[in-house]
């Protein structure tokens, strides 16, 4: 049976694993960094070729960090020393490498130096979510979504007839197909948690399109974005999180983001 997502247990597993998946698992330590001298012309430092795949460079001062030289802010044409277009170390530019994983995730700013204590431990950017746990937790977003789902079509009560009459043939006949092979096995199961994530999505969109349940789920906006949600699913089920662009780790992060709100959402209202 499915852990609901208001029971105490469910609650102390998802805060157990917020605790656990920290930032300093999918830092780059500091002893693996490239870095560049303060003094070092920034011209130099952008054609090393030992640096040309880095966008964040540590600036160091007689073997201390110092700053951050970030590429995509520095001027086209710069020049001087690396200490004039470094970013100062700052809470801007800063994280514990014992922080949640996803509050670091929630951050405007992903590109940071980690510290342990008293020590700058490494370096973090948003290349680094494309690491195992950002995966686990990724799963386990999606988990929790999944849940609530399932208990928003429990609570309207509507009977099974009604809910997969909802949906396609194909999903049905998988649905009782399953059914038949678990109950064969002397397994008892629910018939609902033999559905899928797309299902339920169907099944809520269903139910919030006839006014009699309408008020008993979240808004139309919220509903919808379960289909973006389901695209997080996706990513990190079928690649893994290896997403390898730009674009496609900014469109990862705002998956994460959105799955992380949408919980929130559903917790605030409930």
């Amino acid at each position: 049976m499915a852990i609901e997502p208001g029971s105490t247990d469910f609650k102390l597993m998802m805060s157990g694993l917020e605790r656990g998946l920290q930032v300093a698992h999918i830092t780059t330590a500091a002893d693996q960094l490239r870095y560049c001298q303060h003094d070092e012309e920034i011209e130099a430092v952008l054609n090393r070729s030992d640096l040309l795949q880095f966008d964040q460079i540590p600036v160091q001062e007689q073997g201390v960090i110092i700053g951050l030289v970030r590429k995509l802010t520095v001027p086209f044409g710069a020049k001087g020393p690396a200490r004039r277009h470094m970013q100062l170390l700052g809470e801007s530019i800063l994280v514990s490498a014992d922080a949640s994983l996803l509050e670091y995730i929630l951050n405007d700013s992903l590109d940071r130096l980690v510290i342990h204590g008293t020590k700058i431990h490494g370096l973090v950017t948003r290349s680094d979510l494309l690491k195992l746990p950002v995966t686990l937790l990724g799963f386990a977003l999606v988990t929790h979504v999944e849940a609530v789902m399932l208990t928003l079509i429990r609570a309207i009560g509507v009977g099974e007839q009604i809910w997969l009459g909802y949906l396609e043939q194909g999903s049905r006949k998988d649905i009782r197909k399953r059914y038949k092979q678990l109950t064969e096995k002397r397994s008892d199961p629910d018939l609902l948690e033999l559905t899928t994530f797309s299902n339920k999505h169907t099944i809520l969109e269903h139910l919030a399109a006839e006014e009699t349940y309408a008020s008993c789920l979240p808004d139309r906006e919220s509903i919808s974005q379960l289909e973006e949600i389901r695209q997080l699913r996706n990513i990190i089920a079928h690649t893994g999180g290896k997403v390898d662009s730009p674009d496609s780790i900014q469109e990862l992060i705002g998956l994460l983001r959105l799955t992380q709100n949408w919980i929130e959402r559903w917790q605030t209202e409930h």
